[in-house]
């Protein structure tokens, strides 16, 4: 290559020119790949690329042995090690005002996510001065096949895998923690997207120290994460072991989703009462868990009792809108033993109980349910299920008598059931049955 121009870019233009062949190319390579001079080297390997064994450059023997100075090489190094660790102090910590309004932390919705700085809005006064910036749309992209093609993040990421620098792991940190960036409302400099997409081809970039304000923000208030992912070098500098106190309202947020999406995994058949459903056991596993322990832990110690499952029964009925065994277990027995609908209307206005129309959709339902099912219920009294039906006889018996010393009372509750062949012959009884109570009482 013949030329009257020094080729180098430090050229002091004096002193005598000369002309460098194989050798020294191959050494002024070495040394462009030192200083990180991307564009030097890149034009010394096109000319050994394209001239082989015949190339050859013209510079000043000065500016040779200046480029190639180990001295000058260190400092240029240094220089580029500096200015490394600058911007990155820089992207941290963009501005006094900014980390007193934020702590230097990195903001999606404001920042760049390739250079840090704060995307501005066009200035109607200096248009000109805009430094162009765009908002992370979804946009799903096709190849000639209709194959999806990689969503912008993975292309990021890929790039950042192939330049292997400073900006690059800078980017890893803003967008690795992202899993959508359109969600994310991430904005990008049009200028800073295009530097970063241009990958050189001879790249030997410096790297320094990498550091980001918002890793150190999500280690150290991730609640509840036992392991955690990190460089080495920095991982001990961000890494702060505390102990983790939900406050009352995180946990009373979540107990209260738990709850009610307990309650109304609970299905209800409204069109009729299955009588096999009005058991403690059933009633039980109708319920909440977490309501019944935490209602049980209240009132019975953690125990689940007759009060603490009616309870529980009476708010979960409440948060579903639906009926439940205790509630019209209640009603059905006030009903039965009091026979008054005001005493049942009134409960239900305080909502412990259910309504008094549904108590007698209930009762009704109970006796369909016993007709249907009389021959089992045949078979359990030791009756026969082919013929006769079932008369029952109720009766109490209250007897007082009076002494000298006192007063004895004695209260009998007597039934009996028999069952008829249909021509009157007795097929089978039950002996009544009966339940007494002696109360001594003195004057």
């Amino acid at each position: 290559m013949d030329g009257s121009r020094c080729f180098l870019p430090v050229c002091h233009g004096g002193g005598e020119e000369k002309r460098f062949t194989e050798s020294g190319i191959h050494k002024l390579i070495l040394c462009a790949h030192s200083r990180g001079d991307v564009d030097t080297k890149a034009k010394l390997q096109d000319i050994i690329d394209v001239d082989g064994n015949a190339a050859s450059i013209v510079c000043h023997k000065g500016c040779y042995c200046t480029y190639t100075s180990k001295e000058k090489i260190n400092r240029v190094k240094n220089s580029l090690k500096r200015k490394a660790e600058g911007e990155c102090v820089r992207v941290a910590t963009r501005s006094f005002q900014a980390q007193a309004d934020d702590n230097g932390a990195f903001c999606y919705k404001r920042d760049c996510i390739f250079c840090g700085d704060e995307c501005l809005p066009k200035d109607d006064k200096h248009p000109d001065r805009w430094d162009r910036f765009r908002e992370c749309m979804t946009h799903e992209r096709y190849d000639k096949e209709h194959n999806p093609l990689q969503s912008m993040k993975d292309v990021i990421l890929e790039v950042a895998e192939q330049r292997n620098d400073d900006i690059a792991r800078r980017v890893k940190l803003h967008i690795g923690f992202v899993s959508d960036l359109s969600s994310a409302e991430c904005k990008y400099h049009v200028r800073c997207y295009n530097n970063f997409m241009k990958i050189p081809k001879y790249a030997d970039l410096p790297t320094g120290n990498v550091d980001d304000n918002a890793l150190k923000q999500i280690v150290i208030r991730v609640d509840g994460c036992a392991t955690l992912v990190g460089y080495r070098e920095s991982i001990a500098k961000t890494l702060k072991v505390v102990q983790v106190v939900e406050t009352d309202e995180k946990s009373s947020d979540s107990l209260l989703r738990k709850i009610k999406r307990e309650a109304r995994s609970v299905k209800y058949n409204s069109a009729n009462y299955d009588l096999s459903e009005f058991t403690r056991a059933n009633t039980i596993k109708a319920t909440s868990p977490t309501l019944l322990t935490l209602i049980s832990d209240l009132v019975s110690g953690g125990e689940v009792t007759k009060k603490s499952l009616s309870l529980s029964q009476s708010i979960q009925s409440h948060i579903t809108g639906t009926r439940n065994q205790t509630k019209l277990g209640l009603g059905v027995k006030l009903q039965h033993r009091y026979g008054s609908s005001e005493l049942i209307k009134l409960l239900h206005e305080h909502g412990f109980i259910s309504t008094y129309d549904e108590v007698l959709r209930f009762r009704k339902s109970a006796a369909r349910f016993l007709g249907d099912n009389a021959p089992i219920l045949h078979q359990f009294m030791g009756l026969s299920r082919s013929v006769g039906i079932i008369f029952a006889w109720f009766d109490n018996l209250d007897l007082q008598v009076f002494a000298p010393n006192g007063r004895r009372s004695t209260h009998v509750l007597s039934h009996e059931f028999q069952q008829l062949h249909p021509a009157g012959i007795p097929t089978a009884s039950c002996k009544a049955r009966g339940k007494q109570s002696h109360y001594p009482q003195t004057f």
